[in-house]
C-alpha cells in the first residue's frame, strides 16, 4: 500500500515539475534598429558657403553666411500606423561644419 502511494506521488510530481509553459519557448525577440539623421542647410536649393557675398534676399540685398550654429532637440518620429517614438536627445548643428550634422536613433 505504501509502494502504491509512494508511486502516485512521483507520477504527481513528474507530471507537475515536467510541463512548461509554451510562452516561455516562443518568446519574442525584440527588434532593434538606428536611424540616421542628417541635417543639410541650403540656401535656394543650394548648399550654403562662407565665402563671400553670395545670397541674395528678397529685397534684392546681398547678404553671407559667416556662422550659423542651431539646437535639434526632442524629435519625435512617427510610423505609417500613427505610433510614435521620442528622442529625447539635443544636438548643436553648425551648418558650415557639414562633418558633425547627424544624429543617430538607436532603439
Amino acid at each position: 500500500m505504501k509502494a502504491r502511494y509512494f508511486f502516485l506521488f512521483l507520477m504527481m510530481v513528474t507530471l507537475v515539475t515536467g510541463c512548461k509553459k509554451e510562452n516561455e519557448d516562443t518568446a519574442e525577440e525584440k527588434v532593434t534598429s538606428t536611424i540616421n539623421i542628417h541635417f543639410e542647410n541650403e540656401v535656394d536649393g543650394a548648399p550654403i558657403s562662407s565665402s563671400g557675398l553670395i545670397y541674395t534676399n528678397p529685397s534684392q540685398e546681398a547678404y553671407s553666411i559667416d556662422l550659423l550654429k542651431y539646437y535639434i532637440s526632442y524629435i519625435s518620429l512617427v510610423n505609417d500606423q500613427g505610433a510614435s517614438v521620442d528622442v529625447y536627445e539635443h544636438k548643436l548643428i553648425d551648418a558650415l561644419n557639414t562633418a558633425n550634422n547627424s544624429i543617430s536613433v538607436k532603439d
